[in-house]
C-alpha cells in the first residue's frame, strides 16, 4: 500500500489534472473563437492543425501505431534507452510524420483512412431493391 504521502500526491495528481484538461480545452476554445473572429483565411499552422484535427481519429491511431513499436519491449525497445525527453522528442518527430501525413490528406481534399472506415460502417450503403 503506497504511503500517505504518495497517496495524497497521487490525489493532487488526479484533481489538477482533470482541471488542467479543463482549462486546456476553455483555452483551446477562446483561440478558435479569436482565429474565427479575424475573418481571413487560416495561416499555415492553423491549416495544419486542422487538417489534424478533421483526421484525428486516423493521426490517434497512426501516433499509436507507430510509437508502440519504436519504444516497447517488443519492438524497438527504445524506450528502456531513453529518458523522457529522448521519449519525447521521438513522440514530437512521429506526431510531425503525422502532421505532414494530414497536410499531405487535406491538400488532395482526401478524409482520413479511420474516418472512412468509421464512415462505412455506420452508414452502410443500402442495397439495390431493399426495403425499409
Amino acid at each position: 500500500m503506497p504511503e500517505t504521502a504518495d497517496l495524497g500526491f497521487v490525489m493532487l495528481q488526479t484533481v489538477t489534472g482533470m482541471c488542467a484538461g479543463l482549462g486546456y480545452v476553455a483555452l483551446f476554445g477562446l483561440l478558435t473563437v479569436r482565429i474565427q473572429r479575424r475573418g481571413r483565411a487560416p495561416g499555415r499552422v492553423v491549416w495544419a492543425l486542422q487538417a489534424v484535427g478533421k483526421r484525428s481519429l486516423s493521426c490517434y491511431l497512426a501516433q499509436s501505431v507507430l510509437v508502440a513499436p519504436l519504444l516497447s519491449a517488443w519492438g524497438l525497445g527504445l524506450g528502456a534507452h531513453l529518458g523522457s525527453a529522448g521519449a519525447a522528442a521521438i513522440a514530437v518527430a512521429v506526431w510531425l510524420v503525422i502532421l505532414v501525413g494530414a497536410c499531405a490528406l487535406e491538400r488532395a481534399g482526401r478524409r482520413g483512412p479511420a474516418e472512412v472506415l468509421l464512415r462505412r460502417l455506420s452508414y452502410p450503403r443500402a442495397r439495390v431493391g431493399a426495403t425499409a
